[in-house]
C-alpha cells in the first residue's frame, strides 16, 4: 500500500459544495494524496463535475458511483478501494486547511510503524463560528474517548485511520437501513489503540440544512437497528459513565421506535436501562413518537 493520504469523499447531491473542497485540494502544499469519491447515487450534475475535475488532471482523483445504499455503504467501498495507507474522510460539503496534507503526512512517517497508533486526530473548525480552541492538550497520544473524558474536550475532531485497520473493522450493513453512527466504529478503533494528536485546525466544516446533523431525529427512527447496535456498544465498552448512560437512553428509545418492548432488557446492563428507562420513554414521546 502507498503512504501518503487517501482522501475519502461520500457525495449525494453535492454539486454546489463539492467546488469548495476540490479547490481546497488544489492548493495543497503537499500532493501525496488521492481524492477518492463515492457518489451515492446523486441525481444533480455531480458526474460531469467530477469529470470535468478529473480531465483537467491536477490531482489524483478517482471517482465510483453507487446506487443509493447510504454513507455507511460508501464508506466500505471507500476503504475497499483506498490505495494509500492513511484514510481522511472528508465530507462533500467541507473542506482542509491549505498545509493539512502536509502536516498529516509528516506525522504519516513517525506513525506508519507504530502498532500502538491508530491514526491521527486534529482540530475542526465550523466555519460559521469564531470561536478559538485556546486549551492545548498535554499529551501527543490519546484515545478520542480519553480526550473527551480525561481533559473534558468539547469540540468536533477530524479524525483518520491507518487503512489497514479500518479494512478490519467495516461498518455493518443492515438490510433495509443506510446508517450506523460514525461512533460506533470510532468506539471500537478506541479499544485498539490511540491517534496522534495534531493540536491545529485541519478541517472545516458547515451544517448543511438536509445534512445528517439537521435530521438526526429521523436518522435514527430510519435507521433503528444501526442505532441500536451503537448504542448497546457504547453501554458495554465506554469507560466513561456519562456515556454508558447516554448509551442506555439512546438504546432505550431505539428499542422504543423499533418496538421491543422489554425483551431488550434482558441482558447484564438491567439496572442502568431500568433507571434510565423513564426520561428515556418521556423523550422518546417528545421527540420521536410522531415522526413519520
Amino acid at each position: 500500500m502507498k503512504t501518503g493520504i487517501t482522501i475519502f469523499t461520500p457525495t449525494y447531491n453535492r454539486a454546489t459544495t463539492l467546488p469548495r473542497l476540490y479547490h481546497s485540494l488544489l492548493k495543497q502544499t503537499n500532493h501525496d494524496f488521492e481524492w477518492l469519491i463515492v457518489d451515492d447515487g446523486s441525481i444533480d450534475h455531480s458526474k460531469d463535475l467530477i469529470q470535468g475535475w478529473m480531465d483537467e488532471n491536477k490531482i489524483s482523483i478517482r471517482y465510483i458511483y453507487q446506487e443509493n445504499h447510504g454513507k455507511t455503504y460508501a464508506h466500505n467501498v471507500g476503504v475497499k478501494n483506498a490505495k494509500y495507507n492513511l484514510f481522511f474522510c472528508v465530507d462533500s460539503d467541507d473542506y482542509i486547511g491549505e498545509n493539512t496534507i502536509q502536516e498529516l503526512n509528516e506525522i504519516n512517517s513517525l506513525i506508519m510503524n507504530d502498532d500502538e497508533i491508530v491514526g491521527i486526530m486534529g482540530y475542526k473548525k465550523n466555519i460559521l463560528c469564531d470561536k478559538i480552541i485556546a486549551k492545548k492538550i498535554p499529551v501527543k497520544t490519546i484515545t478520542v474517548a480519553a480526550l473527551y473524558r480525561k481533559y473534558h474536550f468539547k469540540d468536533e475532531l477530524a479524525l483518520l485511520y491507518k487503512t489497514d485497520i479500518l479494512k478490519q473493522h467495516l461498518f455493518p450493513i443492515i438490510k433495509g437501513e443506510k446508517f450506523v453512527p460514525e461512533s460506533y466504529l470510532y468506539d471500537q478503533l478506541d479499544t485498539i489503540g490511540k491517534c496522534y494528536f495534531l493540536q491545529d485546525y485541519i478541517y472545516y466544516y458547515e451544517y448543511q440544512e438536509d445534512g445528517y446533523t439537521n435530521h438526526s431525529a429521523q436518522l435514527l427512527k430510519n435507521n433503528v437497528q444501526g442505532y441500536i447496535l451503537y448504542s448497546k456498544q457504547r453501554l458495554e465498552i465506554s469507560k466513561l459513565w456519562r456515556n454508558r448512560v447516554k448509551g442506555a437512553i439512546q438504546y432505550n428509545i431505539a428499542n422504543l421506535i423499533a418496538k421491543n418492548h422489554f425483551r431488550y432488557m434482558k441482558n447484564k446492563h438491567f439496572m442502568l436501562l431500568i433507571v434510565t428507562f423513564i426520561p428515556s420513554y418521556f423523550y422518546y414521546l417528545k421527540k420521536y413518537r410522531n415522526l413519520k
